[in-house]
């Protein structure tokens, strides 16, 4: 999912919207210490979904950012 959301977050929308939403932010939300390859991978896919007006925007009016910024 990281390299499908580097290279074609355009076209990767459904598959974030399904698999980022629901899975990796609550792996990227949990307990430091544990699962650390995947919480990296979680915040990989975050980065790159930046690059997308769309999901920026979703990241922003709900509040996805600030739950990140807060955490860390």
């Amino acid at each position: 999912m990281a390299t499908l959301t580097r290279d074609r977050v355009h076209e990767s929308e459904e598959v974030i919207n399904k698999l980022f939403y629901k899975q990796a932010f609550n792996v990227l939300m949990g307990p430091k210490g544990q699962e650390d390859i995947n919480r990296h991978k979680a915040f990989e896919i975050l980065c790159n979904m930046v690059a997308s007006d769309k999901q920026r925007h979703k990241l922003a009016s709900e509040e996805y950012f600030l739950r990140v910024y807060e955490k860390y």
